[in-house]
């Protein structure tokens, strides 16, 4: 039997199919080029999480704080182990009953088991945030058998340079020796903190409070932060802090300037010297050159230009970086988030000259170990009680993804964070590393695999095209 010979119709309609697979797989193509990006990297960039804190530690939960560029939804996912079964949001939401968007965040997980380490990820906005692709890890603390003994509360106003009221802000509260509390402010711009779970940094005891207790306060906003330091026996009624201005409410209720921060008051009414002068280049001041120390968290400190930032690197078992910020008269000072491992460790900063030029400082010191024999005091604040070899699970943005555990187990994990460094020398509220969190991959993924999918297409759509055109 002959073929039917192909008619008009027969070879149009495939051609036709052909022109339409084309055409389409081309504007797939640019929509997926266009739209991924704007995915990828301009949805992503108000969201991303910064300053993360983990505060309020107890045995039955822990608060975690950040804030962002932009007002989006955050929650966190977490759980005993990595799956992160369970979901919570900010701590506002439960008021409302749904999730709002906000560019303070303050979320906490309660009803938690004692001395138990547990595994977060950040849900910010469209972007999930975890600690180089692993989650984050806090550890509860252990149940105490004593009782607090601290009824003074921490409790006060705050308001905008033009009188205003801050819409949003988080409160941070510690003693040189003790972990964080914190709150949020109320939209009046007040704020009450009780001290009662104040416990010290290792969360092994309640802080005994005296009246001479210095505390310090760091109210931040997604763009501005004051710090304060304050007298327990003071505490109850804070003077009217305005952000962006810091204060030491132990000497006068004038914000800090380079005339009256000449002093900064110690515990006990007494007050050391600050030196006011400004340097022309970076330099760091402690530690001295090779000194050996004893404290695993050393107190850095240096001078820089005023105002300007100070980027920071502690080479160790785990890199640490962070930038932080001087403060008016050119002083900077932090106190790493973990315990340095005994050995020689290096400092490095960079930070600008009078010149305008980003200029790099480092110096060389030695960490001992626990229990080793040693005769030069420390350079930071720290429990005149001999330093724990129990391990330490940090709930901190780490570069590494697991923590150093010390080869002898104790039975209370315990967990070190500190807020946002204060300007004043006796502060202790250190800034925690800012290194930028991992970003699922998912808008470059998306694009390379749409770019494959359209040019397959496009080859397919030609061939149907040519094929029956013949």
């Amino acid at each position: 039997m002959r073929n039917q010979p192909k008619t008009i119709l027969h070879k149009q309609i495939p051609a036709t199919l052909g022109l339409l697979v084309f055409f389409f797989s081309i504007g797939t193509l640019l929509w997926l080029s266009a739209n991924t990006v704007i995915f990828g990297t301009k949805a992503a960039a108000g969201s991303i999480p910064k300053n993360m804190q983990i505060t309020n530690i107890t045995n039955t939960g822990f608060t975690v704080t950040y804030t962002t560029d932009e007002a989006v939804i955050g929650s966190l996912a977490y759980g005993s182990d990595t799956t992160m079964g369970h979901i919570v949001f900010d701590d506002r939401d439960g008021k409302t009953g749904k999730p709002e968007p906000y560019t303070v965040h303050h979320i906490t997980v309660s009803q938690l088991t004692p001395s138990t380490a547990y595994f977060f990820g950040i849900a910010s906005g469209d972007t999930t945030v975890l600690n180089n692709n692993v989650p984050f890890t806090a550890t509860t603390a252990a149940t105490l058998t004593t009782q607090s003994q601290n009824e003074q509360t921490v409790s006060g106003k705050v308001v905008l340079d033009t009188g205003a009221l801050p819409t949003e802000g988080i409160v941070y509260v510690a003693t040189d020796d003790s972990q964080t509390l914190s709150t949020l402010l109320s939209p009046d711009g007040s704020y009450s903190l009780s001290l009662a779970n104040l416990r010290s940094r290792d969360l092994t005891a309640f802080v005994n409070l005296t009246p001479q207790t210095v505390l310090h306060v760091t109210i931040v906003t997604s763009s501005l932060q004051s710090n304060a330091t304050v007298l327990t026996g003071q505490s109850n009624s804070i003077p009217v802090i305005t952000l962006g201005k810091n204060y030491d409410f132990t000497l006068s209720t004038t914000p800090l300037s380079a005339s009256s921060a000449s002093t900064s008051a110690q515990p006990g009414g007494f007050t050391i010297p600050v030196d006011t002068t400004h340097v022309t280049s970076p330099e760091i001041l402690a530690p001295a050159p090779q000194q050996k120390l004893q404290d695993p968290q050393p107190m850095f400190k240096g001078k820089t230009l005023p105002n300007e930032s100070v980027q920071i690197t502690i080479q160790s078992q785990q890199e640490i970086q962070t930038t932080i910020q001087s403060d008016a008269n050119g002083n900077w000072q932090f106190r790493p988030p973990v315990q340095l491992a005994p050995g020689q460790h290096t400092i490095t900063i960079v930070s600008k000259d009078i010149n305008g030029v980003l200029q790099t400082v480092s110096q060389n010191f030695t960490v001992y170990a626990s229990g080793s024999q040693f005769t030069e005091p420390s350079i930071s604040p720290s429990p005149t009680a001999t330093p724990s070899a129990t391990p330490f699970v940090v709930p901190t943005l780490v570069p590494t993804a697991t923590p150093t555990i010390p080869a002898t187990p104790s039975a209370t994990p315990t967990s070190t964070i500190q807020p946002a460094i204060s300007p004043t020398v006796v502060a202790s509220i250190t800034a925690i590393p800012t290194t930028e969190p991992t970003l699922p991959k998912t808008g470059s993924n998306a694009l390379v695999l749409g770019i494959f999918g359209s040019l397959s297409a496009i080859g397919i759509g030609a061939a149907l095209f040519f094929l029956t055109a013949l």
